[in-house]
Formats: structure tokens, C-alpha cells, sequence
């Protein structure tokens, strides 16, 4: 008898069941999950992606795999970061920056949820996060589902005075509003719970900030499992000892929304009680770029990290900077409560965090942001929805802030792939390599992206010789690829490739600039024993012989 009768009931999410070495990352519909690895060398290489791959079966039980490709991240890519602030009602804001970017991407046909290799949001940013990365509605569709949920969630009251015996059923409470709307908003159809960790295709890793209550540490629930940590990082990674204890959508949204005074915390059996992660990460940016170190150790610095903020106001009450202090308005209650709101302005945040960026990095960080007339609408103030959209797609009009970043995705949409090891040759090393891209490839968009190559005369510029990124007598629409060759002195040196034409100014492309020994370490093209994926990337078909002349004598 078969043992995959009995594999079927043996299920962990962490190790992966095929290698025994490395946490599983993707899960299959049989509930089994597979690790990178083992996805890319058990599974069917795609013939228009080079790192798509289907897996038909389960290698461990047998059974009919029905999900889509896994699409897995080229290991000489770079990392493309999306991070979205908290601001309850205001989270409007970024859905409608999202909704921006997706239309300016629309030639392409590439969805949102593939441009970003790492997302991670906080309190309403984190409900953001989780609409358009996991439960895969449009940014249209977001913005529509986040209205209704806005007006479920916080109910317009007519009287607005807390009264004491307000107060006290507040403290009873221990919240002002019910988080059922949000947590039924996160649900399938049928009304069940999908959990964090589940059978997704892409390759997006996804995060939203927490709390937990009794000790107010940052933690992230995520929908991947990542690196072990050694040590106190600062912050945790919310884990669960069994599979079925995982944390689910509508409890992820609910952990990282629950603001003390509008919210009772979240607690979830097995895994503890969480409140808002704005409380300490308000702005998640850092604590994002935190969590890429650890998932990717090789890639030290972003593509390019896109903060998007909810809004912010100038308008303060007006403070005196001489004379003495107001027992009301420069009371210790007073100035408790303006520290405290200090630390939850995610605009401070972004301007400290730029200021301490080096000089040569900064053009990889964007910040997407508008400046609101009057102050800043409540966490529950529903009715300046309407207002904050019309600001912000008045903002995009008359600043167009987002060529810049849709060039740094176009850009980071292509990268570099050695072919085989580079020959000294002539106190030189002679390199051969291919440019590929990411891009989701249905022939329609292929057909799209030649267009737009060919239209706007585009071109890589390699060590200053320019190489076109199309020929321009192409018949067919095949999956991009561009050969390339170049010299280098030494494999310390940087490999360093702009696109020009298809973006409104020169950009480098994805993962570079590098040096070529590190790009060749990345590949495992110089591994001693082999690569952990037994090196399955395909080998160039040998030369034909030429016809052989017989002398006849």
C-alpha cells in the first residue's frame, strides 16, 4: 500500500517536507507547503517566464495541485518595497495614490500586486495592504469595499459630547466601536476565514504591524515565514506552533487596526492579545526595511522603497514661544498629549528617516503625501472621505508626483543574469549575460511593452555602450531577452546598466549596481558542489558542426 495515504494528514508550515532544510513558503491546495527551492526543482518551468513554475502534483501526498504557477523572485533582482501608513478614515488617501499608479501601469496589464515584492502596512494602512495583496481586489474595488467598511465601522453619531457616564460604558467597553464590520469585511463569500499563511501564487510577501498588549512590542503578522531570527530584533514575527493556528485575514485586520479608545484589543487563541501597530510603527517604513534585511540578507539596499502617508495638516493651535506657560495649554497633560501625537505623525517620521539617509541613496526612497486644508480629520470621520479624495487627485494633477516612481518600477522591471562564467582573457574578464523582464508576459502586454520600447527608441547603456532594448524588425512577441556583453578590469567591480527612453530619465535597472563576483555568487554559477536547485537553468542547445568536405582523391 501506498505511503501517500498516510502524507496526506502530515502537515507543517515549518519545514518544508520534500528538502527537510528550509521553512516552506508556498502552500499548495493539498495544504502541503513547499519551500523556493523545491518549487523551482521539482516544478515545470514556464516557457514564456523564467521563473514561473507549475507544480501539477504534490510530491509529498499525490494529490492534483489546482492552483496557478508559483512565480518566484530572480535571485539577482532587487527588492521593491511598498509601505502604507496608518490614519484610519484617511487610509482613502493611498488607495487613491494606488488607484493612480495601477492606471499609469495599465498599458502593461500587470496588476498591482506584482510591482512590490514586500508590502507592509499599518492599522487602517495594514486593512489597505491585505485588500489589494491578498484578497486581490483592485485598488477601484478597494476603494469602494474600505468606503462601506468605513461607514459600517464607524456609524455617525449626531451627539459628539462624552459625557461621563459615557466615559464610563467607554471603560467597560474598553472600545468605542465594534470590529466585526472589519473582521466580516476579510472573509470569503461564504462568509469563512482565510488564513494569513495560504495558498498564494505570487511571490509578494505581505506584513501588517501589531502590538501586543501586555508588553507594547512591535510585531509583524505576515503571510510568509521568512528567515530565523537569533535574539531580541526589536520587534517579533506573530508564529503559530500548528497549522491551523494560524492567524487569519480578518484577524490580522483587526490586530492591526484596534486603536486603543476606538477598539477592544484582538485576541486570538493560541497566538496572545494585539492592539494597533500604529502605536509604534505609525509610519511602518523602517521596521520594513528591517524585515527585507532578514528575508533578503544579500540585497542590502531597496529598488526602491515607496512610503505612501495619509494626509497631513500644519494647523496647529497656536503655541507662544515666550512668556509663561498656559496650565492648559502647556500643561503636563497637555504636553503629554502633544508627545504623544508627535510620535504618531508618520510625515515626522519620513523626515527623519530621509534626513539620515546617505546622499547616494536617497533617489531610491519616494513619499507620497498630500498636505490637507485645515486639520487633520478624525481616525472615525467618515464624512471627509469624499474631501480627502478629491485633495489628493487634486494634488496628482497639478504636482504629478509619481513619474518619478513609475519610472523606478518600469526600471526595476528588467535585470541581469550572467549566462556562464566570465573568461580572463588579456588582463581583462570577458562577461556574457542576458537582460530579462519581470513583468507578468501574456502576449498581449508583451506585444505592448515592444511597442512602447520601439515607440520611445528605448536602450541599456552598458559601461557606456548603448545596446537597443528591441530590434526593430521583430516578428513575433517572444519573452524579453536581451544579450549583452561586456569587459570588466576584476569581479569587484560594479556592473552598472541604465534604461533610457521608456522612463523620463536614465534609471539603473534592478539589482544593480553590483559587483559581478557578488551577481555570480547570487547565481550559483561558480557553486564547487552544485547549486541547492541542482542548477536547472537551461543550457544554450550545442553548436551544429559545420558539414564535413570530403576530399576526393
Amino acid at each position: 500500500m501506498s505511503l501517500q495515504h498516510y502524507f496526506i494528514h502530515i502537515i507543517t508550515h515549518k519545514t518544508c517536507l520534500c528538502c527537510i532544510l528550509r521553512a516552506p513558503e508556498k502552500k499548495l491546495a493539498c495544504g502541503h507547503g513547499l519551500c523556493d527551492i523545491c518549487i523551482g526543482t521539482l516544478g515545470e518551468q514556464s516557457l514564456e517566464e523564467k521563473y514561473l513554475f507549475a507544480i501539477e502534483t504534490c510530491p509529498f501526498c499525490g494529490k492534483p495541485n489546482s492552483l496557478q504557477p508559483f512565480r518566484l523572485m530572480p535571485p539577482t533582482a532587487g527588492v521593491r518595497l511598498l509601505s502604507i501608513d496608518g490614519g484610519g478614515s484617511r487610509a482613502i488617501v493611498p488607495l487613491v495614490f494606488l488607484r493612480f499608479l495601477q492606471n499609469a501601469l495599465v498599458k502593461f496589464e500587470v496588476p498591482l500586486a506584482e510591482i512590490f515584492d514586500f508590502v507592509c502596512g499599518t492599522s487602517s494602512g495594514g486593512i489597505v495592504a491585505i485588500g489589494l495583496f491578498l484578497m486581490r481586489w483592485s485598488p477601484e474595488e478597494c476603494i469602494s469595499k474600505f468606503e462601506t467598511l468605513a461607514r459600517k465601522t464607524f456609524p455617525s453619531q449626531n451627539d459628539k459630547i462624552i459625557t461621563f457616564g459615557k466615559l464610563v460604558l467607554l471603560y467597560l467597553r474598553d472600545g468605542r466601536y465594534s470590529s466585526q464590520p472589519i473582521e466580516e469585511a476579510f472573509r470569503n463569500e461564504l462568509g469563512k476565514d482565510i488564513k494569513m499563511f495560504n495558498p498564494l501564487s505570487g511571490d509578494t510577501r505581505v506584513a501588517v504591524t501589531t502590538t501586543t498588549v501586555k508588553a507594547s512590542k512591535p510585531c509583524l503578522i505576515t503571510n510568509y515565514n521568512g528567515n530565523v531570527r537569533d535574539g531580541d530584533k526589536g520587534y517579533e514575527i506573530v508564529r503559530a506552533s500548528k497549522s491551523n493556528q494560524y492567524a487569519s485575514l480578518s484577524e490580522a485586520a483587526s490586530c492591526t487596526s484596534a486603536a486603543p479608545w476606538f477598539f477592544k484589543p484582538k485576541a486570538i487563541e493560541y497566538l496572545g492579545t494585539f492592539q494597533d501597530g500604529g502605536l509604534q510603527h505609525n509610519n511602518p517604513l523602517k521596521i520594513a526595511l528591517w524585515e527585507i534585511g532578514f528575508l533578503w540578507p544579500q540585497k542590502d539596499s531597496p529598488d526602491f522603497a515607496l512610503s505612501i502617508g495619509t494626509g497631513y495638516s500644519e494647523t496647529l493651535l497656536p503655541s507662544r514661544t515666550v512668556g509663561p506657560c498656559s496650565p492648559v495649554h502647556e500643561g503636563f497633560l497637555a504636553r503629554l498629549f502633544k508627545i504623544f501625537m508627535k510620535s504618531l505623525d508618520g510625515e515626522k517620521m519620513w523626515r527623519d528617516f530621509h534626513n539620515s539617509l546617505p546622499e547616494n541613496q536617497r533617489h531610491r526612497f519616494h513619499r507620497l503625501n498630500v498636505k490637507l486644508e485645515g486639520r487633520e480629520p478624525a481616525t472615525d470621520d467618515t464624512a471627509a472621505i469624499p474631501a480627502l479624495k478629491q485633495q489628493v487627485m487634486d494634488y496628482i494633477c497639478s504636482q504629478m508626483p509619481l513619474v518619478r516612481i513609475i519610472d523606478s518600477i518600469i526600471a526595476s522591471s528588467f535585470y541581469f543574469e550572467f549566462e556562464d562564467c566570465p573568461e580572463y582573457h588579456d588582463d581583462m574578464w570577458n562577461c556574457n549575460g542576458n537582460i530579462f523582464c519581470r513583468l507578468p508576459a501574456p502576449l498581449r502586454a508583451r506585444k505592448q511593452l515592444y511597442t512602447e520600447l520601439l515607440r520611445t527608441s528605448s536602450y541599456f547603456l552598458i559601461f557606456g555602450r548603448p545596446v537597443p532594448c528591441v530590434e526593430r524588425k521583430m516578428k513575433s512577441a517572444p519573452p524579453f531577452k536581451c544579450r549583452v556583453t561586456f569587459s570588466l578590469r576584476n569581479l569587484d567591480e560594479n556592473v552598472r546598466i541604465t534604461i533610457r527612453g521608456i522612463t523620463s530619465a536614465p534609471m539603473t535597472i534592478s539589482g544593480l549596481p553590483r559587483p559581478a563576483k557578488e551577481l555570480l555568487e547570487m547565481q550559483r554559477i561558480e557553486a564547487p558542489f552544485g547549486a541547492v536547485n541542482h542548477n536547472r537553468s537551461p543550457k544554450p542547445l550545442p553548436r551544429i558542426p559545420a558539414k564535413r568536405k570530403y576530399r576526393i582523391d
